[in-house]
């Protein structure tokens, strides 16, 4: 069917009630409210506000020369569109406001050039938009689809708004916005949808709203956002995913501000190169923080360590250093285990118990103050066989002048010949008095001398726990150098791993 292009064409149609009330608020630029403006109801006849798709796309084309259309388009509620409306490359110089609506029919609208389209409240049979031109907002809040929007290539100057709006499509993608590009928010607050999001590669310079929104896909990708770069944040809270997976992958925000227990589980979210400058959440400890980035760090069943490392620093650019560091640890955990996964069974012992010990010592560099618990548990398990060791006398001066000395030997019948030595009164009371604690310390530390060594020394013939601390002091020094070496290598920097 050849399009309406004059005046005169339009009236040979015989215009009904409903276009002619239509034709005369385009003249005078007012509202066409159509039995009130309310959506019609389908399921009974609605002659009386029906209105044929060709005189529509005249009317939204301001028509021809001898019209005179007023600049505020077309406003229309409370209609049902006949017809396929083909707006195919054309320039409407006003709005396109049509509320409360029934299109039969599919909206084409490839190429379309305009100031406005306000589809709000109205029931569209899908709506093909590639390449269309925006200048201001367009509006299809608590809208039902039956077929995909398609977006593709898209340039929307105001903001982009699906707010409740319905999707329940028979195709792959309930909205197909590849390359859009929004300068406004992108409002799908409360957006239900049973098809794919896509917005791979698309570019929003405001917001993006997904808060209360339900969506999924048994295609296998709920929402694909590849490459989608938001200039300011994104709000991701109270999202339920009904199936599918959620891809971010190279993705772009200034911000995020989300709720950890709406994203899908792993393998069915992907995050990996995904970058942002904050990230706000309804709870911010580190376990939160890690469970989420344990749901996304996969691709291809292989561990990507970007997420770990964007999100650390994030976190330290925010101030939240602990939790930046406890997430490296985390990451330096993952792709240490990773490594020995492909290594399967040839993974070395000794590169096994290195990893443990760099994990449990000092967190791979980034938790260096672990090492003091291990300290401490290494002069606890000194100080112990010491005291023992010293009630039973089988502690001894480390001197050999000492034990070859008078004093000395006339003490050797005693019980405890270094208590009795050493006791008020005794030869030996100058001598350097024993502390368990401090030879405790003295084992374990090197770095620090208390004397307690250099002044005493274990038996081994005088009873079972000077035979045991004889042997166990050598491995608590070994053991003691390792963990102070390492901790201070992690203090002082010279173990990094940002």
């Amino acid at each position: 069917m050849a399009h309406i292009r004059t005046l005169s064409a339009l009236e040979d149609l015989g215009l009904t009630p409903a276009e002619q009330a239509l034709l005369q608020a385009c003249e005078t630029g007012s509202e066409c409210a159509l039995d009130g403006g309310g959506l019609p109801d389908t399921d009974i006849p609605q002659h009386a506000r029906e209105i044929r798709a060709e005189v529509l796309r005249f009317l939204i084309i301001g028509g021809c020369e001898a019209c005179a259309f007023h600049e505020a388009g077309v406003v229309l509620k409370g209609a049902v569109i006949t017809g396929e409306l083909d707006l195919n490359y054309c320039k409407a110089p006003g709005a396109i406001d049509i509320q409360n609506s029934v299109f039969e029919q599919k909206i084409k609208a490839v190429g379309l050039r305009s100031e406005l389209i306000n589809f709000d409240g109205s029931h569209l049979s899908g709506l093909e938009a590639q390449g269309m031109e925006i200048t201001g907002s367009v509006l299809m809040r608590s809208t039902l689809h039956t077929r995909s929007i398609e977006l593709n290539g898209a340039t929307v100057g105001g903001q982009l708004s699906l707010r409740k709006a319905v999707l329940n499509v028979t195709s792959k993608n309930a909205i197909n916005g590849q390359n859009i590009h929004v300068e406004g928010h992108m409002i799908l607050h409360g957006l239900q949808a049973n098809a794919t999001l896509y917005l791979m590669s698309g570019v929003i310079g405001g917001q993006i709203n997904f808060r209360d929104s339900t969506f999924g896909s048994e295609e296998g990708t709920a929402l694909q956002g590849q490459s989608l770069t938001v200039h300011d944040m994104m709000i991701w809270k109270n999202v339920t995913v009904t199936g599918g997976a959620i891809q971010f992958l190279s993705a772009k925000f200034q911000s995020i501000s989300t709720d950890f227990e709406n994203w899908p589980g792993q393998g069915d979210l992907k995050i990996d190169g995904m970058v942002y400058d904050r990230i706000s959440a309804s709870k911010t400890g580190a376990d939160e923080f890690l469970a989420w980035l344990a749901k996304g760090s996969k691709h291809k069943g292989t561990f990507r360590p970007q997420p770990y490392t964007q999100l650390a620093k994030v976190l330290h650019d925010m101030g939240h250093d602990t939790t930046a560091r406890k997430v490296l640890e985390k990451r330096e955990e993952l792709l240490r285990k990773d490594e020995r996964r492909k290594m399967g069974v040839w993974a070395p012992l000794h590169y096994v118990f290195a990893d443990k010990a760099l994990k449990h010592l000092i967190g791979y560099g980034h938790r260096p103050f672990k090492s003091l618990w291990a300290l401490a548990f290494l002069i606890l398990a000194a100080i112990i066989p010491a005291h023992f060791a010293w009630d039973e006398g089988s502690m001894t001066p480390n001197s050999p002048v000492i034990l070859n000395s008078q004093g000395w030997a006339a003490h050797l019948d005693a019980q405890n010949p270094a208590d009795s030595w050493s006791a008020k009164e005794a030869a030996g009371q100058d001598w350097e008095t024993f502390n368990r604690y401090a030879y405790g310390f003295d084992v374990v530390m090197p770095i620090i001398n208390f004397g307690q060594t250099d002044a005493w020394a274990p038996s081994t013939n005088r009873g079972w726990w000077g035979q045991q601390l004889y042997w166990l002091r050598w491995v608590l020094a070994v053991a003691g150098w390792i963990v102070s070496a390492l901790g201070a290598a992690a203090i002082t920097g010279l173990i990094r791993r940002d």
